[in-house]
């Protein structure tokens, strides 16, 4: 019995012990991640994101509209993906989501001109995730073997659709959810009045866990390292938290903001840019986290997938550091 004591004992140390251990990492794993984030020109990734977002929303837009409309029909499918994304991303976002949705209407045309367009669209939807695809590779520190260029193009597509596809299992996922959560509603009202306060907050944590899963798919299947889902969970739960600050804050901000007065007709263009590109930059602020937290706790070396290498990432902020406490002591 004394000897299963002190075994408790042990074990309860131990753990104490390592819970003590990752919490002293934790500064320095967050200011790991400022630096690499900087280092790696986030803020110049989030830019071309932004760009390549705008081009690509589009033809996303299409291919979404036509995989929920066999469930909901065109016209409602327009209008369900605006209320689901209004819900993601706010109201005034979603007016440019909104006006391009009421443009994607594809005229009718002959068989080659269709199959042209299907074309065109699937690799033009593709080309955000491409480039989210090759800033994260950035991010972990790997690139592709030379002399598969061709190979890794179609395999950077195929990817990347592979995405596209999750957004809209997510999209219909959650359409659905509001379906049936509009019905609850409706009974709730009239059987349990007091009930309906706790749909409000179901919904919140419905559209929370949608958005995690999102980031956990993206930080998981994107770049090409093998990483364990514990870190991606833990990346994509911090990063769903600060895309929901930063939406409530911006949300705020343009209730008393004069975009259309400034900016005209382009005010919704301006500030879905805006958006957009803080959406890019915690995204990839959770990547270097995940990627940082991964070194920094992980016990194997980071192991790239088949026709990616490992390349040495040095910080020039780091190395500048060093440089000049070197050059201080050689002074004194």
């Amino acid at each position: 019995m004394n000897l299963k004591n002190h075994l408790s004992k042990f074990r309860t140390r131990r753990i104490i012990a390592k819970s003590r251990e990752h919490y002293r990492k934790i500064p320095k794993v967050l200011w790991a991640t400022l630096i690499e984030f900087l280092d790696d020109k986030a803020l110049k990734m989030g830019a071309s994101l932004s760009y390549f977002t705008l081009i690509s929303l589009a033809p996303i837009l299409v291919i979404l509209i036509a995989v929920i409309g066999f469930i909901y029909g065109q016209e409602a499918a327009k209008g369900e993906i605006v209320n689901q994304i209004s819900e993601f991303i706010g109201e005034y976002p979603a007016q440019v989501i909104q006006s391009l949705i009421l443009s994607a209407a594809a005229p009718d045309t002959g068989f080659i001109a269709t199959l042209i367009g299907v074309g065109v669209l699937f690799f033009s939807s593709l080309a955000v995730f491409v480039e989210l695809k090759e800033s994260l590779n950035i991010i972990w520190g790997i690139e592709p073997i030379p002399g598969r260029g061709l190979k890794n193009i179609f395999y950077y597509r195929l990817k990347s659709f592979l995405i596209v596809g999750i957004i809209a299992a997510l999209l219909l996922v959650s359409t659905i959810l509001s379906t049936i959560s509009v019905v609850v509603s409706n009974f709730a009202t009239k059987h349990f009045p007091d009930f309906v306060n706790y749909l409000a907050l179901i919904n919140a944590f419905t559209s929370i866990v949608m958005i995690t899963v999102l980031f956990a798919c993206i930080f998981k299947f994107l770049p090409d390292v093998k990483v364990k889902w514990k870190y991606v969970w833990f990346g994509a739960f911090i990063t769903s938290g600060l895309f929901y600050i930063g939406k409530y804050l911006i949300t705020t901000y343009l209730q008393y903001a004069t975009f259309s007065s400034t900016y005209g007709a382009a005010g919704s263009l301006v500030v879905f840019l805006v958006w957009i590109n803080y959406s890019s930059l915690i995204l990839f602020f959770g990547a270097e986290l995940t990627q940082v937290t991964r070194k920094y706790y992980s016990k194997t070396e980071l192991e790239p997938k088949n026709g990616f290498v490992k390349i040495k990432k040095v910080s020039t902020l780091v190395a500048d550091s060093v440089e000049k406490l070197k050059n201080s002591n050689n002074d004194k």
